[in-house]
């Protein structure tokens, strides 16, 4: 088993939800307040410990009960917290989160995290260097970082260090440590004036830059390779970034390839966005060599859209249409618009049909007088094949009972379809 150790903080999340986020000055109403654990070190802790190592975490608390609930949680998710310390009279770290449009934004209150010193790193040295992988970042007083680089340095222990939230640091930690995981706006903080393209090339199979919707980005062989994210429809992207390094160091411990790693850790990444809470959706190893082998299978990385093609019986349907078709109620909806014609109607439904025997189509007979080039193209794809006409009404009426609507970015009319399955034996 994959031993790790987390140094690093223990917080209490305290997520606002609302529509928008407050201008200067400005009261709004919001829509709901969650607490849940938090702190980046214990985030990455759980993430790791769900996805199957041996985890020590080791931090500070303070002795209200903030802190009790940061240390039942830890436990209750497997991880030994005989290093997690009590500090007397003191508040346990929190973090206060907006949740709005889309994103998060976060403040950070450090409090107990804030007084964790070498002495606490000598104290639990032997679980330390028993560790195949120490994982730290900035959350804790840059000193104490300074301390465990150079004394895992010394002793030859490999370390990860995510550097959020950003601040300069001196260069010679990236020189000593194992991993580098910067977001691009922490890359270019830790090397000011260079591109990013520069700063990978500066640190090969060693900086790993996220990238958000666009993937990971590292070096290899004088050249940049970019790893693609898997695209699913995110409900809070709080804790992704801690899901992402802790299921890459699992993955490195466990031997795998740094692509492979990568991916892994993306795919991990993807399915904590779905739930709400930076712990509340970090996933199982089960749930991600689930979501793998399905996109392994189907050849899609939209996590979504692989299981509904994986799931696809004879007779079952699905619907790709254009950014404003209505979807029926209870129809499960894969929203991929990024922008207006991105992706186009044609570039999704070619690529679902790699992975799909279609054995008719239903189309609104519209297309063919309001949207003539959609419809000569959809005829040269489907050349042969049974097809239903009917007008636009019933094919809404048809969406009903498909398995899926899959909305892309098209924005031209009438560009929709229902593609019913055949077998494949």
């Amino acid at each position: 088993m994959v031993k790790i150790a987390v140094i690093g903080s223990c917080s209490i999340d305290l997520t606002v939800e609302a529509d928008k986020r407050p201008a200067a000055g400005e009261t709004i109403i919001g829509s709901r307040l969650i607490v849940s654990p938090g702190g980046k070190g214990a985030n990455q802790a759980v993430a790791a410990a769900r996805l199957g190592a041996q985890v020590h975490m080791i931090g500070c608390v303070g002795d209200d009960a903030y802190g009790t609930m940061i240390i039942n949680n830890l436990q209750a998710n497997n991880i030994d917290t005989s290093y997690v310390s009590i500090l007397p009279g003191q508040n346990s770290g929190t973090a206060h989160i907006t949740l709005a449009e889309g994103d998060n934004s976060i403040i950070v209150i450090k409090g107990a995290n804030d007084l964790f010193m070498p002495k606490h790193i000598d104290a639990a040295w032997e679980v330390i260097a028993a560790a195949d992988l120490v994982m730290l970042q900035h959350e804790i007083p840059l000193p104490t970082i300074d301390y465990i680089i150079g004394k895992c340095t010394a002793a030859g222990i490999s370390v990860l260090l995510n550097p959020a939230p950003v601040q300069p640091v001196p260069s010679e930690w990236l020189d000593k440590v194992t991993y580098v995981t910067p977001n691009e706006h922490e890359a270019e903080a830790l090397y000011p004036g260079k591109t990013s393209e520069e700063i990978l090339l500066l640190q090969e199979e060693r900086f790993f830059m996220t990238l958000g919707k666009a993937g990971v980005a590292y070096a290899k062989n004088g050249k940049v390779h970019t790893v693609p994210a898997f695209v699913v429809n995110a409900e809070d992207t709080t804790g992704a970034g801690d899901t992402f390094n802790s299921a890459f160091a699992v993955a490195r411990c466990s031997g795998r390839s740094i692509d492979d790693s990568i991916r892994f850790a993306n795919a991990a990444a993807a399915l904590s966005v779905q739930k709400l809470g930076a712990q509340g959706g970090m996933p199982y190893l089960k749930d991600v060599e689930r979501m793998l082998g399905e996109c392994k299978k189907i050849g899609i990385l939209n996590s979504d859209i692989a299981k509904v093609l994986a799931d696809l019986g004879h007779t079952d349907t699905i619907v790709i249409g254009d950014c404003g078709l209505p979807v029926p109620a209870g129809v499960p909806k894969i929203d991929l618009a990024l922008k207006p014609g991105t992706p186009s109607f044609l570039d999704v439904l070619t690529e679902v049909l790699k992975y799909m025997e279609v054995e008719k189509i239903h189309i609104a007979a519209e297309m063919e007088t309001k949207n003539p080039a959609l419809w000569q193209q959809t005829q040269n794809l489907f050349a042969g094949k049974e097809q239903i006409l009917t007008d636009h009404e019933a094919f809404k009426a048809a969406t009903k009972t498909a398995k899926a609507v899959i909305r892309t970015g098209e924005i031209t009319p009438y560009a929709n379809i229902i593609l019913h399955a055949g077998v494949i034996f």
